[in-house]
């Protein structure tokens, strides 16, 4: 049996203070500020920001003693440089056109950021709080996330590594850990132990992680107390290494003198530390973030004749169809309003105008939720009291309810005192909920309410209320920020439906599954999908005023590098007039023509499948010509194999869909689509897998799809086991059905009570 550390070990080890880094290193400086100090540059910069932002007009006394109040705290905490380093990568990406997200995170608090064109957002209009990012009474590196297209951020890092040199810029390690499950089953393989006993020792580790009661309870088992033993010193340890998603260091000292390299991704080097080590050294991190939904609000944008960038920056945030769509919580596709839950608040509060959406994305979150259904009641009328007057400005745009951490602070600072220093710290002890923190807090603020009039008693009452409210406050700047972001993509879904939709299946392109299910939603839409034309089609779907085209590579078995190959070729030698041209000039595999026929993709040279799948072989060039002159044999395979093929190489059917007589066969049944309750129901079975309970009687599971929706569901033993025939995919079945909540997968499930074959 191995040996368990010794005390003595462990107080040797213990005793060990070893420094590798006894020097901070520091921010670097922007390397052209024209001859003027990064502090004069910066405040140039802003000064002439300030102006565009204003469109010309005098600066408002509260903008310029803002703008100067966050400039000074920038300069003393020595953060001129960083402010400049972002503005100068962020005007590059504005330049080459690359859209920039309009902020994330405590940054768009700024007014220093929205002035130099970091943020989208101004602080002032949306009441944020500069020192829930930058705090002068607690120093912290400055943290400025910033989002890009996820097709254009590696251009923006190139950038920054030419600019500042590969030697001071590189990307970040991240290690993936060994946990649980992987350890037993990495060290079962090893040892050859059979896959049921190693989901036994699974059950139960994952029962009780206690591996020192574990221990002792298997003392007497020296296999498996061996085995734990060493699942114990694994847990937890790195496994192998990685790339982090977005963080990036830049450093004004060469980084192979201050830290391991190796060689990374994208011609960059990368850390053998991971961040927080990095940062622990003080070099700088920010993080570069390429987001799937910039992508499709750039691809939008671009393809909306005469609409600009400028035209982005000033859609109306009171757009009526927007509004409209989002109080139908019709927002499948949009940025952070996908899921069902969300969608519900968004049916219930019904949101009119852009503070309601804000108020939406900061409530539903883990702890918040619990004010959702209050908040609703109170915008819609239900009379609420203060719990003190001076609440009442601070409270009355979100009917008296703390939802955001900036409120928190604003009491502190209104009601006993605080600055808004002062007060952050009060909002950090909060959320960290240490108890000496929170009792020095609490004296504190109590003694400020005292000296600003208030009694000791009211002045605990409002702390206390802060304390009830520690898991639910939301940072306000982050909710404002993405809700644009949200109401960006709303704004587009609404007006430009169908170009909107084209974008969103550009993302969903190999997967086949959610790209049905987004035909299906378009087709509900009124916009129409249509099979790959050689003529048409490209690499991504093609709108037109009848609806959209699919990509040659949805056809299965066809990469984007033959699809690119083909428009290629059509672009330089001009359409492909027939079936015998579109085989000379592509020269493509009899099994790829195969794949285009059967699709639909030829379906324009007049012919008939069974016409071009005969023809195909090089062999029967005669024939082939033979048939394009329309003479003799125009006869076509049947339904069922034209079914089956297309099946076959798009993964569902398009034209030839079994759903085609849907309407009769809902009203035969008195059936509908599927709903969030109970109901009947006609579709088919996309996946069927049969398993097993632990009492070993059998049941179906698998995903079932009404021609609208696809949803997981399960057939449980007793219903399963008096079905008289057996379940196939790709045919039609009435069910009736109720809904539950998978508590694994966190999402909806059908389950079926009862099935007729149609």
């Amino acid at each position: 049996m191995a040996p368990l550390p010794s005390e003595e070990l462990e107080a040797f080890v213990n005793q060990i203070h070893l420094s590798l880094y006894p020097k901070k290193f520091y921010l670097p400086a922007y390397p052209n500020t024209k001859g003027a100090s990064a502090k004069e540059y910066l405040k140039s910069l802003c000064s002439k920001g300030l102006f565009r932002r204003l469109k010309g007009k005098a600066v408002p006394k509260a903008y310029q003693e803002r703008l100067d109040y966050e400039l000074s705290v920038i300069d003393k905490m020595g953060y001129s440089d960083y402010f400049l380093i972002v503005w100068d990568f962020i005007l590059y990406a504005k330049k080459k056109g690359i859209l920039v997200g309009p902020g994330r995170g405590s940054g768009a608090g700024s007014l220093v950021a929205y002035c130099l064109g970091i943020t989208d957002i101004d602080p002032l209009e949306y009441d944020l709080l500069f020192e829930r990012f930058l705090n002068p009474e607690r120093i912290s590196m400055p943290d400025i996330d910033t989002d890009f297209p996820d097709t254009s951020r590696d251009d923006v890092i190139k950038y920054v590594n030419e600019l500042y040199g590969d030697k001071h810029v590189c990307n970040i390690s991240a290690f993936n850990t060994f946990q649980i499950k992987s350890s037993i089953r990495d060290l079962g393989r090893i040892r050859k132990i059979d896959n049921s006993r190693l989901n036994e020792i699974i059950r139960m580790v994952e029962a009780n992680p206690n591996y020192d009661a574990l221990l002792k309870q298997f003392e007497s088992r020296h296999d498996i107390y061996e085995f734990l033993y060493i699942i114990r010193g694994l847990d937890g340890l790195p496994r192998h290494i990685s790339t982090h998603a977005a963080g990036v260091i830049i450093s004004s000292t060469p980084l192979d003198d201050v830290i391991p390299l190796q060689e990374g991704i994208n011609g960059l080097y990368q850390s053998q530390l991971e961040a927080t080590d990095l940062e622990k050294i003080g070099l700088l991190k920010m993080d570069f973030l390429g987001i799937r939904n910039l992508t499709i609000i750039d691809e939008v944008m671009k393809n909306i004749p005469g609409f600009t960038m400028n035209d982005l920056r000033n859609i109306p945030l009171n757009d009526k169809k927007t509004y409209q769509l989002l109080q139908a919580a019709d927002t499948l596709g949009v940025f952070q309003l996908e899921s069902d839950g969300i969608r519900r608040v968004l049916n219930k509060l019904k949101p009119e105008r852009f503070d309601d959406l804000v108020a939406v994305l900061a409530l539903y979150r883990p702890g918040p939720m619990e004010n959702i259904d209050e908040f609703i009641e109170r915008r819609h009328g239900k009379k609420f009291t203060y719990e003190h007057p001076v609440l009442e400005p601070i409270l009355r745009s979100t009917y008296g309810i703390i939802v955001y951490q900036e409120q928190i602070m604003q009491i502190a600072q209104s009601f006993a005192g605080f600055t808004l220093g002062q007060a952050d710290l009060l909002r950090r002890a909060i959320s960290k909920k240490k108890d000496s923190e929170l009792k020095n807090q609490e004296t504190t603020f109590i003694e400020g309410a005292m000296k600003k009039g208030h009694s000791e008693a009211v002045a605990k009452h409002i702390y206390d209320y802060f304390l009830k409210f520690n898991n639910y406050g939301f940072n306000k700047s982050h909710a404002v920020a993405y809700g644009l972001v949200s109401y960006q993509m709303a704004y587009f879904k609404a007006n430009y439906f169908n170009i909107f939709i084209s974008k969103i299946l550009n993302n969903v392109i190999g997967a086949t599954k959610m790209m049905v299910s987004y035909i299906n939603y378009a087709k509900a839409h009124k916009v129409m999908t249509f099979k790959p034309n050689v003529n048409i089609s490209t690499n991504q779907f093609v709108v037109n005023q009848n609806g959209m085209f699919m990509p040659l590579q949805t056809i299965h078995s066809i990469g984007e590098m033959t699809t690119l190959e083909i428009v290629n070729e059509r672009n330089q030698n001009g359409l492909f007039k027939s079936f015998q041209d579109f085989k000379e000039r592509t020269k493509l595999s009899e099994s790829a023509l195969e794949a285009f026929i059967y699709a639909g993709a030829l379906d324009a040279f007049g012919m008939t499948k069974k016409q071009m799948i005969e023809a195909k072989s090089s062999i029967n060039e005669i024939i082939s010509r033979h048939l394009e002159d329309k003479i003799e044999d125009t006869s076509e395979y049947d339904f069922n194999v034209l079914q089956q093929k297309e099946f076959m190489y798009l993964g569902f059917n398009l034209t030839y869909d079994i759903f085609l007589d849907i309407a009769n066969l809902q009203k035969k049944y008195q059936a509908s689509y599927l709903s969030r309750k109970t109901g009947r129901c006609v579709g088919c079975f996309d996946t069927t897998k049969k398993i097993l309970t632990k009492k070993q009687e059998p049941m179906l599971v698998g995903e079932f799809n009404d021609n609208r929706e696809i949803l997981s569901y399960v057939i449980f033993p007793q219903d399963f086991m008096r079905l008289s025939f057996e379940i196939e995919t790709n045919r039609l079945y009435f069910i009736e059905y109720s809904i539950r909540l998978d508590d694994k997968k966190k999402q909806n499930q059908l389950v079926i009570k009862n099935v007729i074959e149609c």
